[in-house]
């Protein structure tokens, strides 16, 4: 099976479609390319300053506000990682039509009601005749893990963006088991202390398990 695989599982799940299928042009291969370099240097970044902010010699009494800022962008850091992999956790994990069905209830604690009124994440699950495309095809997602590496805090909007490879394992009746990276566009209410955009670019990868 290639990296095609699957299709029946991507246009479920809501990627990216043409009408022929998953669209997949150099440019956007060129295009996650250069966002997977992006969140590999955003990673080496956050370990630089989470080094400095971890100095076991400072008490919160006399680190510089420098230091507790970036104290502050870790703590925010560590609560978008927590809040999304909730959300995909529950997103990406399914095998039959009532658990699809559950994942917009089970995802409320973690994203918005912008989030879970988008029909790329959260539809019916069904074609157009009204059955099941979940039963008919023995579609199975299990999530696997995800990567987060963020902007800085922005103030003004209370948020703080971020991109996410996203790591999960898909299947059906007549296609084995392929594990599928794709990068999301991530955003995090600060006041509402959950998703406010969950946006997918595309995939990275595709491999058979």
């Amino acid at each position: 099976m290639n990296n095609k695989s699957l299709p029946i599982v991507l246009i479920v799940i809501g990627c990216l479609l043409t009408a022929g299928g998953v669209h997949h042009s150099h440019q956007m291969d060129a295009k996650l390319a250069r966002i997977n370099t992006t969140l590999n240097s955003r990673k080496q970044v956050l370990k630089h300053y989470q080094a400095k902010a971890e100095n076991p010699l400072l008490s919160d009494k006399v680190k510089t506000p420098a230091q507790k800022s970036t104290q502050t962008q870790l703590n925010t850091n560590n609560k978008m990682f927590k809040a999304a992999n909730g959300f995909f956790s529950v997103a990406f994990n399914f095998s039959s039509q009532k658990e699809w069905n559950q994942r917009k209830s089970n995802a409320q604690r973690y994203a918005t009601n912008s989030v879970l009124s988008d029909k790329k994440l959260f539809n019916s699950g069904k074609d157009v005749t009204g059955n099941s495309i979940i039963e008919a095809q023995k579609v199975v997602s299990t999530f696997n893990s995800v990567n987060l590496s963020t902007n800085t805090i922005n103030n003004g909007e209370h948020s703080l963006t971020g991109l996410a490879k996203v790591s999960y394992s898909a299947s059906t009746d007549d296609h084995n088991s392929a594990q599928h990276t794709d990068v999301y566009l991530l955003k995090y209410d600060l006041q509402q202390h959950k998703l406010s955009l969950v946006h997918r670019l595309g995939e990275l990868s595709s491999e058979d398990n």
